[in-house]
């Protein structure tokens, strides 16, 4: 340890750990960094986000060039091994698209009470105008930052499965679950569907992690940026489901 003094304190001199291979290298250890990101907010953020890559040419301007039923973290454009997640927990919202095609949103609600009866309806079979998403914030194996799961039509399916599991598992969860996927086939086309298959009890350690991120999300608060979804939908908007 060196001791150096810190101009403008009161403090006659601070320990600050230096690194042996260079002695003007510190650690970031107890210094305060938060003035660090002047003029942004926590609306500049952008949402990690788990995707089960297709191999649509969408995808590939977006993430870059993978295998169909790779788990991309779309943050850093990585693959994620092991695919393995603990559910940390869950919101739903209703989205109403443009039906111009021009990719826009009408509103995003987390109330169906608040969402216009009509858009939940099917009308001539045709599908609500009110899409609903479940968005599963998870932990995965060997990452310290959560990452956004969002789901709908046909993977509604996967999340009410996913959901079940864990209150089943009670206090005895949250669970660790693999994911995959399966090949499925609509009249529109063949797609991949995600898969989550229960493996064990969550480690104590993801545990303890994602309670803090959970304590920190305020998820009586929580609401999806439009940015997100429409990036959600641009890398999907091939996919026939």
């Amino acid at each position: 340890m060196k001791k150096v003094e810190i101009e403008g304190k009161k403090e006659k001199s601070q320990e600050i750990a230096v690194a042996k291979q260079d002695d003007t290298a510190i650690t970031t250890a107890g210094m305060d960094f938060s003035d660090r990101f002047r003029g942004l907010s926590e609306s500049d953020l952008v949402t990690p986000k788990a995707h089960l890559y297709q191999g649509l040419p969408r995808e590939k301007k977006l993430y870059g060039n993978f295998s169909p039923g790779d788990i991309i973290d779309s943050l850093h454009m990585t693959k994620i091994e092991p695919p393995e997640f603990m559910p940390i927990m869950v919101y739903k919202e209703w989205v109403r698209w443009d039906e111009t095609g021009q990719g826009r949103i009408l509103y995003i609600q987390s109330d169906v009470s608040k969402v216009p009866p009509e858009d939940l309806e099917y009308v001539d079979g045709k599908p609500p105008r009110a899409t609903e998403y479940h968005n599963w914030i998870v932990l995965f194996v060997n990452r310290d930052f959560p990452s956004l799961l969002r789901l709908k039509k046909s993977s509604l399916k996967t999340s009410k499965q996913l959901y079940t599991s864990e209150k089943l598992l009670g206090r005895r969860g949250p669970g660790l679950y693999v994911f995959s996927s399966k090949e499925a086939v609509s009249e529109k086309g063949e797609y991949l569907l995600p898969v989550f298959t229960f493996k064990s009890r969550a480690p104590e350690d993801m545990i303890k992690l994602g309670l803090e991120f959970y304590k920190s999300i305020r998820p009586e608060t929580i609401r999806s940026k439009e940015s997100d979804y429409i990036e959600s939908e641009t890398a999907s908007e091939e996919v026939p489901f």
